[in-house]
Parts: structure tokens; C-alpha cells; sequence
């Protein structure tokens, strides 16, 4: 008997999308700011004040007011641009190939102009425009490798007045990273919580050729597999997002690790971007990391980092206090994680003793706690938890039962 997801049909991709609109400005990194007279500014966002946007122009930061600014949007990076087009090019079809190395020449990506050539001639070894602007993207890596190795020479050289780093500082910082959780777990999260209507979120989805193959080995007696050379090589030539469906159909969950998802589902946009950033990476761990639940450490050095994110997320998944999760699927209401940030009088379960300990929500009829609930709705649901697969073993001892309110 085929098993088949059951996903949350609740329609919540228009309520993160709108929410992941709505907040971008205050997560963005590099931003397009779109101002009412049309002036475009681009820029590194340098802080998000009430009525001001600070970004960072060729090292000068511009204050922008806000009542000014028409739209805002986030830039792409060379290496999303290129995951983007690569996704929607064949593997043979080295003119187009080319025209995305040339493209990323252009805009001075030179190391990921040359992954590409590189995977071009391996490909084809006889490819001669590959060749030759290989021998190009070289001389301007060689050239660039050259300028840093001078820079880095200068700085050696400077006074011994100069102010030298922290002991220690880039070892712990590296120490904190090997603690996140894997790109390869990360990618089994976002695998489970896709929404259901796949085809209309299009998520760009990389399965390996080996996973298709396995799964056609394996699964070959079950009809919904492609019989045949032709409907097969129609099934490879498929997008990642239709392709993922007959995974989930079959329920071949053995063969998810190793398929990469290049975007976040809609829950976590919002997860990501909003409720780590500003609430279970600030207030949460504030009041209550290590210490009223033994065992939780969340990470808050690079809240929208999408691997510190997730680390964090998946360590609330697996905490609970006796039996009530802290991100309760069953019953969102009563999830620990948003019960303690709402006011004592009113929480069923109402936060512990902590000292400087403030509520962050001003009641249950709070927009932010009624969003909180929401999202929790917009997970899959399998209760308690999804099995995702993943490796990452965070350290999570027993901690105790909450007191309910019965006042």
C-alpha cells in the first residue's frame, strides 16, 4: 500500500508571502530601494529604524526616510541568480551553458563562471569557446587571488600599534558553526514542510539522477512509475517540483537525503525571517536559554542565517516540558514557545519566574500571537513530529512540567 503525505491544506502561502513582503526590509542584506520621485538606490542595509532605512552605498551610509520610499526589494546574489537559470537548463545544452557563464563574467562572478566551464568540459572536453573563456576567467581569478595576497601583505606590515583581534574569537565563532545543523538537514526540513499545492509555489528542486534511478529500480512494480525509455527520459526532463511528487506518492522517503531545495517553504520565510529573528532568537532565548528549560540553546549570532535558523527550529521541535512540545502541532495555542511570551494572567501555561522577564505579546488578541498560532498551522502535520531523517543531534535533556493557570 503506497503511503502519501497528508499536508496542511490550510491556505497559508498567501498569508507568509504577504507577511515575508511586508518584513523584507528589516532581513535584507542587499536591497533595491525604490524611492516615490524613482530614484533607485542599491545598497547593503546598514539598520531599519521607524521612520528611517540606513543603507551602505560604496562605504557611505545613506539615510533613507521611509515616507519617501515607494518599494524595497531584495537583491539577488550571483550565486542565486545562477542556481535560478542553471535549474531551467539542460544538461546538453552547452549555448546555453555558455551564455550563463558569459553572464556571470559579466557581473565579475568569476568562480562561478568557472564551476560552470569547468563542468562544461567535463562534459564535452572538446568544447573550444569553453576553453577559451576558461583560459580568460583564469587570468582574472589569478588577478584577483593577486590583489588580496598584496592587501593581505600590507596589513601584515602595518605598525604593531594597530588593534589585534580577540584571542580566540575566529576559533569559537567556528566551533558555533560546526554546532548548526547540515545543509543536507536542512534540506530534508524544507523537503517535509513543502506545501501541498506545489504547483503553485514552483519551488526550485535539484534531485539527483541517482535518487531517479533508485526510485525506479525500487519502485518499478508500482503504476504511478515511468515504464519505458520514453516516459522516463520525459520524467527527467521533468522540473525538480513535479518530479518530487512521485517521491511523495510512493512515499520513498529513504531516497529524500541528497535532494536540494534551493528555497525556503512559505512557513519558513516567515519562521526565518520574522519569528526566529525577533522572538525565539531574542526574547526566547533571553529569558529562558539553558536555564528554565535545561538543554535548549538556540543560536542568535546570525538570526537570519538560514542554517541558524533551522538549527534553531529543529531544537524547539524536539523540546518538551513532560509532554507539552514547545511547538505544539496538535494544539498550536499551547505551544510552550509562545505561551511564555504572552502575559501571566492569561497564559494557560504562564511563563516561569525569570528575572527581567517581560511578556512579548500584550494578549492573545495580539496580531503577533494570532500570526505565531497560524504558522504553527502551516506545518506539516504529523503528529507529534515529523520524522525528517536528519542527523543533527542537538542536546536536549528532560526539563520540568509546566504549571498550568488555574487562576
Amino acid at each position: 500500500m503506497l503511503f502519501s503525505f497528508k499536508r496542511s491544506l490550510v491556505p497559508l502561502a498567501s498569508f507568509f508571502l504577504a507577511a515575508f513582503l511586508l518584513t523584507s526590509s528589516t532581513f535584507a542584506e542587499n536591497l533595491i530601494v525604490e524611492m516615490i520621485d524613482g530614484t533607485i538606490h542599491k545598497g547593503e542595509k546598514v539598520k531599519d529604524a521607524d521612520k528611517v532605512l540606513i543603507i551602505n552605498i560604496t562605504g557611505q551610509k545613506i539615510p533613507l526616510q521611509k515616507k519617501l520610499i515607494k518599494n524595497v526589494t531584495i537583491a539577488k546574489t550571483p550565486e542565486e541568480i545562477y542556481i535560478e537559470k542553471r535549474l531551467d537548463i539542460k544538461d546538453d545544452d552547452f549555448n546555453a551553458r555558455m551564455s550563463l557563464a558569459y553572464s556571470m563574467n559579466d557581473i565579475k562572478a568569476y568562480a562561478i563562471a568557472k564551476r560552470e566551464l569547468d563542468a562544461i568540459l567535463k562534459d564535452k572536453p572538446g568544447h573550444g569557446p569553453a576553453k577559451r573563456l576558461l583560459k580568460v576567467i583564469n587570468t582574472r581569478l589569478a588577478m584577483q587571488q593577486h590583489k588580496a595576497a598584496q592587501a593581505t601583505k600590507t596589513a601584515k606590515n602595518k605598525p604593531e600599534t594597530a588593534e589585534k583581534p580577540k584571542p580566540n574569537s575566529r576559533s569559537k565563532n567556528q566551533i558555533e558553526r560546526s554546532q548548526l545543523i547540515s545543509d543536507e538537514d536542512m534540506n530534508l526540513i524544507r523537503l517535509w514542510e513543502l506545501p501541498a499545492d506545489l504547483d503553485a509555489y514552483k519551488p526550485r528542486i535539484k534531485i539527483p539522477r541517482e535518487n531517479i534511478d533508485k526510485l525506479f529500480e525500487k519502485y518499478n512494480a508500482e503504476e504511478a512509475v515511468p515504464k519505458g525509455k520514453r516516459e522516463r527520459s520525459r520524467f527527467y526532463g521533468k522540473k525538480g517540483y513535479k518530479q518530487i511528487d512521485l517521491f511523495f506518492e510512493l512515499g520513498a522517503r529513504e531516497l529524500y537525503r541528497g535532494i536540494e531545495i534551493f528555497d525556503d517553504p512559505p512557513a519558513f520565510k516567515y519562521w526565518r525571517q520574522k519569528l526566529n529573528a525577533s522572538y525565539a532568537s531574542k526574547y526566547f532565548k533571553k529569558y529562558f536559554n539553558n536555564t528554565t528549560i535545561p538543554g535548549l540553546i538556540l543560536f542568535d549570532r546570525r538570526p537570519h542565517d538560514e542554517l541558524e535558523a533551522y538549527s534553531n527550529f529543529f531544537i524547539l521541535t524536539q523540546l518538551e516540558r513532560d509532554g507539552m512540545p514547545l511547538i505544539n502541532r496538535a494544539d498550536p495555542e499551547k505551544s510552550i514557545l509562545f505561551q511564555w511570551g504572552l502575559p501571566r494572567d492569561v497564559a494557560e501555561y504562564p511563563a516561569p519566574k525569570v528575572t527581567g522577564w517581560r511578556p512579548f505579546f500584550r494578549g492573545k488578541e495580539d496580531q503577533r500571537f494570532i500570526d505565531a498560532i497560524y504558522w504553527i498551522k502551516g506545518l506539516y502535520q504529523e503528529l507529534p513530529v515529523p520524522d525528517y531523517g536528519v542527523k543533527y543531534s542537538p542536546h536536549s535533556p528532560a526539563s520540568p512540567k509546566p504549571t498550568p493557570n488555574n487562576n
